[in-house]
C-alpha cells in the first residue's frame, strides 16, 4: 500500500510537470482586471446559504443520528 502511494505520487508529479504544464498557456494579469461588486441578490444568497449551513449543523447536534444508524 505504501509503495503504491509513492508510485502514484511520483507518476502524477511527472505527468503534471512534463506533459500537462507545458501545454498550458501563461496568463498575465493586467491592471484593467477588476473585481465586480457584489450585488444585493448575491449578498442575500450568501446569507441564506450560511443560515442553511447553521440550521443543518444545529439539527445534527441536537439529533444523534449516528447512534441510530450504527446499530
Amino acid at each position: 500500500m505504501i509503495v503504491s502511494t509513492v508510485m502514484v505520487t511520483l507518476i502524477g508529479t511527472y505527468i503534471t510537470d512534463n506533459i500537462v504544464e507545458p501545454k498550458l498557456t501563461t496568463y498575465s494579469f493586467s491592471s484593467t482586471d477588476t473585481i465586480e461588486t457584489i450585488t444585493d441578490n448575491v449578498k442575500k444568497g450568501i446569507k441564506m446559504g450560511w443560515l442553511y449551513v447553521l440550521h443543518l449543523y444545529s439539527f445534527n447536534r441536537n439529533n444523534d443520528c449516528s447512534r441510530k444508524w450504527n446499530t
